[in-house]
C-alpha cells in the first residue's frame, strides 16, 4: 500500500523534533508517515509500490528546490505541503524574489505561521488556497501540555559538563553567511536572485565584534558558562574554537534543540534568529 506522507528534513535540530510530533499526529488520525532525511540514500520503493500521496518538505522556494526535495526523492508528485522554516526575514528579505516562491512553488502548499505571511505570498502571486495559517509547529512543544519534556538545567549542564551553579548564558547566533566565501555568496546570490553581498560583510563584520565582545566579558566574569548556539548553517568557524580554546567558560554546542536550551537558560541573547518567537513562547525574555 502506498504511504500516505513522507517527511523530509534538512537540519536535525533545527526540523527532527517537530517531524516526529507531525508524524504522530498523522498516525493518530490514521495515515502513514515516514521521515526522511534529503540526502539520505534513496530508497526505489519510494519511486514505486511505496510512493507517497504527500511530500512534505523543510522548504520549496523555486523549481531547483523541487528538483532536489520531490524528484529526486519520490519522482513526480502532485501534492506538495512546505514546513517552510524560514519565516522571521528582514524588510529586504521580505520584498525580494528568492521568499516569495518562483515557478512550480507557487502551486505547492506553503504552511504559514501567521496571516502577514499568507498575505504577502498573495501579493506575490500565491493563490490563497495554497497558503493555510497553520501556526509553528515547533511552538507546541512550549504549552503547558509539555510541561516536564525538557531537562532542567542542573541536568542539561552535567550533561554538558557545565557548572550548574553558575549563570547559564544562552546566545543565539546567525552567522550562516559569515562562514561562505566570496565565491559562495556570488553562488547562492545568482540562484536565488538577490544580491547577498552586504549582508554577508555584515555577518562578518558583526560575527567578530560580538566575539570580541564575550572574550573580554568572559575574561571579566568567570562566574558565567556562556553557551554559543550556532545557526545550522554555521559550520566553518576557526574563530569560535580559538575563543573556546582561549576562555574556558565559552562552549560552542549544536547537540538538543534551541528549545531546550531556551528553557534552561538563566539569560538569552540572540543574533537575527526565529528563535526569538520560541524565547517568548517559553515565558523568557532576550
Amino acid at each position: 500500500m502506498a504511504l500516505d506522507f513522507l517527511i523530509l528534513y534538512e537540519h536535525t535540530v533545527r526540523e527532527y523534533e517537530s517531524d516526529l510530533l507531525l508524524k504522530l499526529e498523522l498516525e493518530r488520525r490514521g495515515y502513514t508517515a515516514e521521515i526522511r532525511q534529503l540526502l539520505d540514500p534513496k530508497h526505489l520503493r519510494l519511486f514505486g509500490k511505496d510512493k507517497p500521496e504527500v511530500l512534505v518538505a523543510s522548504c520549496m522556494y523555486d523549481n531547483e528546490a523541487i528538483n532536489s526535495h520531490v524528484y529526486n526523492n519520490i519522482g513526480r508528485c502532485n501534492k506538495i505541503v512546505n514546513l517552510h522554516w524560514e519565516q522571521m526575514l528582514s524588510d529586504t528579505q521580505e520584498e525580494g524574489d528568492w521568499f516569495n516562491m518562483n515557478g512550480n512553488a507557487k502551486r505547492c502548499v506553503q504552511t504559514c505561521w501567521g496571516k502577514r505571511t499568507a498575505a504577502r505570498l498573495q501579493a506575490h502571486g500565491m493563490d490563497a488556497k495554497n497558503t493555510p495559517v497553520t501556526g509553528a509547529v515547533m511552538m507546541d512543544f512550549l504549552r503547558p501540555e509539555f510541561d516536564g519534556y525538557f531537562k532542567d538545567k542542573e541536568a542539561l549542564c552535567r550533561e554538558f559538563g557545565l557548572d550548574p551553579a553558575k549563570q547559564l548564558h544562552l546566545y543565539i547566533s546567525s552567522f550562516g553567511y559569515a562562514s561562505m566565501n566570496d565565491d559562495e555568496v556570488a553562488e547562492l546570490s545568482k540562484m536565488a536572485g538577490t544580491d547577498f553581498t552586504g549582508f554577508a560583510k555584515t555577518n562578518r563584520v558583526s560575527m567578530q565584534e560580538t566575539l570580541r565582545w564575550f572574550d573580554e566579558y568572559l575574561g571579566a566574569h568567570p562566574e558565567v558558562e556562556l553557551v554559543y548556539r550556532r545557526h545550522p548553517s554555521e559550520w566553518n568557524s576557526p574563530a569560535l574554537e580559538e575563543l573556546a580554546k582561549k576562555r574556558p567558560n565559552f562552549h560552542v554546542i549544536f547537540a538538543d534543540s534551541v528549545k531546550q536550551w531556551i528553557v534552561a537558560a538563566d539569560s538569552i541573547s540572540i543574533w537575527m534568529s526565529t528563535a526569538i518567537a520560541e524565547v517568548y513562547m517559553a515565558g523568557k525574555s532576550c
